[in-house]
């Protein structure tokens, strides 16, 4: 078997128990600001695993080179709603009501 294959199945595999995580976690308390934070992180690491399982089983240049892209979109934005996430779980939500703060996030 191809060692391709082998890492391309874990990142599939890795993106299914992040997409059914964000999923349990938002269904528990759909309104919890935390919660919602959670199932965003958990799609942008679906994105991004989803994006590098196709990009290394791509069959051509230009196909990898579109889901690296889409798995960019992933990798991107993780590290703002990472910083989120953690600002609300610490409790400094203070520093969230001023709108400065919004373009670095």
């Amino acid at each position: 078997m191809n060692h391709l294959f082998i890492f391309s199945g874990i990142y599939l595999i890795a993106a299914s128990i992040s997409l059914v995580m964000g999923f349990y976690v938002l269904q528990l308390h759909r309104k919890g600001t935390i919660n919602r934070l959670f199932a965003v992180i958990s799609a942008c690491l679906t994105m991004w695993a989803l994006g590098f399982s196709i990009a290394i089983i791509a069959p051509s240049a230009q196909s990898c080179m579109l889901w690296t892209r889409v798995s960019a979109v992933g990798y991107e934005i993780i590290y703002s709603v990472l910083l989120h996430f953690t600002l609300v779980l610490t409790g400094r939500e203070a520093i969230l009501k001023k709108r400065w703060i919004y373009p670095l996030l």
